[in-house]
């Protein structure tokens, strides 16, 4: 039975955010006295929840990870969101499925939802989707696909597409199919725990799941 809906990840999976990422990460870390962190470090970060993060970076010191948080999201607003590149061949792909008439698409990601707009509308991305589904501190992706479902937004015969395994994860615990992307920043390895239905090493290759 074809996909009715393909719920796609932020970032890993439509866009790059290394940079930004990496630069709040750090700007935070500076200011409250810690050491810096390479991208080459962060890149295993890029996908679970911040909150989760920025316990590990303070040491499990809840008062000093949200004071991370906190200055993370002040360069964050400022200058990291604008430093999201889109992935080669996503805007396309994502066109070709916009205009197919039984393919309906959404994004859930654990990225805070205004930014996550802010992102997909910096690159003329957002009118491709019917929702934005992103996360305050402490829900899980899991917790959101639930809500999608719970609300109607998707529906059953939805698909999610991610880099990480908490996209998938979050698939599986929600009963949906998983395909996982292998441009990001998970491996291989790390998607075929979750026995998805599809990995993908090419952005056009997403146009399978529409057949």
């Amino acid at each position: 039975m074809p996909y009715e809906m393909l719920i796609f990840d932020l970032d890993g999976t439509l866009a790059d955010p290394q940079l930004g990422y990496v630069n709040s990460i750090n700007y935070a870390l500076k200011t409250h006295g810690l050491p810096l962190q390479t991208a080459e470090n962060m890149a295993q970060y890029i996908g679970p929840p911040l909150d989760q993060t920025m316990l590990v970076l303070a040491d499990d010191d809840p008062q000093l990870a949200e004071k991370l948080i906190v200055s993370y999201r002040e360069n964050y607003t400022l200058t990291g969101y604008q430093e999201n590149l889109v992935y080669d061949g996503i805007e396309e792909v994502l066109q070709k499925l916009y205009d197919m008439p039984n393919i309906r698409l959404g994004v859930c990601t654990s990225k805070r939802e205004d930014f996550a707009i802010r992102i997909l509308k910096m690159h003329g991305l957002f009118d491709f989707f019917e929702f934005v589904s992103g996360a305050n501190e402490g829900t899980s992706k899991s917790q959101q696909l639930a809500a999608l479902l719970a609300s109607g937004k998707a529906p059953k015969n939805s698909i999610m597409i991610g880099d990480r395994l908490y996209d998938m994860r979050a698939a599986k615990n929600n009963q949906l199919d998983k395909a996982g992307v292998l441009w990001g920043f998970g491996s291989a390895d790390e998607l075929n725990e979750y026995n998805p239905q599809f990995i993908f090493d090419q952005p056009h290759q997403l146009l399978q799941l529409a057949k």
